[in-house]
């Protein structure tokens, strides 16, 4: 019987008496809906699990975990905030191609305007940018900003997409607006350092004083991590 990845596992679980490793998912997963009831308990195993792959690599197996689940919920936002973790997992595994089709699958589904439907969004737009969709990728991060503009994920992903299509003050003014709302993310002031080395005279010429905005956005990062 399977036992559920908390603290202190190891990544195995007892099968029968044999030791089996949750890599190999397609095993355990089967195991699991034969040996738990239909429902939560199922759902909640299978997600550790997945999220336990996920964090080691094995991102496959979390594949496999995630899509059981999608085989058995029903639950409209269930499934969104599953499609969503399967996507991050792709991402995580550079398959953003594969990532943005489940962000698509999750667009099917009615999942509300919340931390979920942000981050569909969101990550759709990274997809899209690194795959070199840049006008595509700009829709999704401003409706993602539109959802919650108080998050700094789109700014950022929006800076690369209107980069992308040569609009470097717009992108810079995102970038800025990032840095500002999370601090502790170096990567916005990154891109924005790289768009200012490449591209300083169409920048300045639209943000005249960015340079104090990039060293107060610097600044205001090092006093976090002191």
């Amino acid at each position: 019987m399977v036992n559920g990845a908390g603290e202190g596992f190891d990544g195995f679980i007892n099968l029968d008496g044999e030791k089996v490793h949750v890599s190999d998912a397609d095993r355990v997963s089967k195991d699991i809906l034969k040996r738990l009831p239909q429902g939560s308990d199922q759902w909640n195993l299978l997600r550790q699990l997945a999220m336990y792959c996920w964090e080691e690599g094995h991102f496959d197996a979390s594949c496999v975990y995630l899509r059981q689940i999608l085989a058995l919920a029903d639950d409209p936002p269930a499934k969104a905030d599953c499609y969503l973790k399967l996507g991050q997992v792709q991402e995580a595994a550079d398959d953003y191609l594969g990532a943005l089709r489940s962000y698509e699958e999750a667009f099917t589904l009615d999942s509300g305007r919340n931390d979920t439907s942000y981050f569909l969004h969101n990550n759709r737009g990274f997809c899209l940018n690194q795959l070199g969709r840049y006008d595509e990728a700009e829709t999704y991060c401003r409706k993602a900003i539109e959802i919650n503009g108080d998050r700094y994920n789109a700014y950022k992903n929006l800076g690369v997409a209107l980069q992308g299509q040569g609009r470097y003050a717009e992108a810079a003014e995102c970038f800025l607006r990032a840095a500002f709302i999370f601090p502790p993310d170096y990567r916005s002031i990154e891109h924005l350092e790289e768009l200012f080395a490449n591209h300083r005279e169409e920048v300045e010429r639209e943000i005249p004083d960015i340079v104090e905005h990039l060293e107060a956005v610097i600044e205001a990062h090092h006093k976090l991590i002191q």
